[in-house]
């Protein structure tokens, strides 16, 4: 039988996010060729209590080592950033839009990030989040479908969207990680604020959501 997300799926039928992790791990899933990258399928992290779905692109290095997303320099800054806009980050949910690490940190490609949609758009309705955030452009184009390359971070950061495939709306914003490559103290400045901006219109948006699910 097959071990890609659709077969996997098809085969476990997961209904509660521990289930859906029970499916596949240890390394079960072998889709594609970020099988052979990874040392393990990273899983997510937080409770999820204020209904703020992140998602990233992919797991990197430190990530795939012990397996918790958003835990290197990148993720700390995140978290620092969550913080600032009066967001918990163990509150949150973190997960990636491909669970598997990618040789020499390559970006995923198309065919991998299409692949693994299956696992993400199960993921999101089992969580049931309340807003998505997507960081960088690699997640956005998993949850929104668009992976023109004309569209730049620059056109989408901040944006209220809705994910067709995800039944969601979400707001993308910058990756921490292209902030700690910037060396322009007045660009790191400048992307750092309209993140928090952003933020800050991600938690109001939660606290609307949750009052009208009430």
């Amino acid at each position: 039988m097959s071990n890609n997300p659709e077969g996997l799926l098809k085969r476990y039928v997961p209904e509660t996010i521990d289930d859906f992790w029970d499916m596949l791990l240890p390394n079960r899933c072998d889709g594609c060729s970020l099988s052979k990258s990874r040392s393990q399928i990273v899983k997510n992290r937080g409770n999820g209590d204020n209904g703020i779905f992140i998602v990233g692109q992919n797991p990197g290095k430190n990530e795939d080592e012990q397996g918790i997303p958003f835990i290197g320099n990148a993720g700390k800054l995140l978290d620092e950033m969550l913080i600032e806009s009066n967001i918990n980050p163990n509150q949150c949910w973190f997960s990636n839009a491909c669970k598997c690490h990618s040789k020499d940190n390559q970006t995923p490609n198309k065919n991998q990030i299409n692949t693994c949609k299956p696992l993400l758009i199960e993921e999101t309705e089992i969580l049931d989040p309340l807003i998505i955030v997507t960081v960088g452009k690699p997640a956005y184009s998993a949850v929104s479908g668009d992976f023109d390359d004309r569209v730049s971070m620059k056109h989408i950061a901040g944006n209220v969207m809705e994910s067709k495939e995800l039944f969601r709306n979400f707001v993308p914003i910058y990756h921490p990680a292209y902030l700690l490559r910037l060396k322009e103290q007045s660009q790191y400045d400048y992307i750092y604020e309209q993140t928090i901006e952003s933020l800050f219109l991600i938690k109001m948006i939660a606290e609307i959501e949750k009052e009208s699910r009430a």
